[in-house]
Order: structure tokens, then sequence, then C-alpha cells
């Protein structure tokens, strides 16, 4: 019998909008949460139903995910995680 060698462990959580800001704070004007900061606040001005989202190390702004596009980025979390 084949047991798994890695477990999936990654899961989509929504960073909340003051965290993001602590975190733009503390890393400065040029630093990726601040960059994330300034695209979230630039798609809410087009749209009020965007978000910012983490997934292991990796950070996206867009809409609440569906199951299918979630299954998706936990996927893709785990084919990263596996070759880092």
């Amino acid at each position: 019998m084949h047991e798994p060698t890695h477990e999936l462990t990654a899961f989509v959580k929504i960073v909340a909008d003051e965290e993001l800001e602590r975190l733009a704070e503390e890393a400065g004007p040029s630093s990726v949460a601040a960059a994330m900061l300034r695209e979230l606040k630039n798609s809410r001005a087009q749209d009020r139903q965007v978000f910012a989202f983490h997934i292991n190390e990796c950070f996206f702004i867009g809409p609440i995910p569906d199951a299918k596009t979630e299954a998706d980025l936990l996927a893709i979390a785990e084919l990263t995680d596996l070759t880092s």
C-alpha cells in the first residue's frame, strides 16, 4: 500500500485590510505588501467585491473564489510547495 509522502496543508485565507495595512507599514512603500494594498484599493475603486488572500507564501487580490477555483489554487500551492 502506498502512503502519501506529502499532505495538503495549504488553505486560502482572507487577509484583513488592517493586516495588509500593518504589513505594508512595517515593510515600507516599495514592499510587496504595499503594492498589494495599492492594487486592492485600485481594484475596489472599480469593484467593491475584491479582497486580499494568501496561500502559503503567495498573496493575491480578487473576488472570493468559488469551490473549483479554490481547489485549483490549493493544487497550485501544493505543487509550488513540493518544488521549493
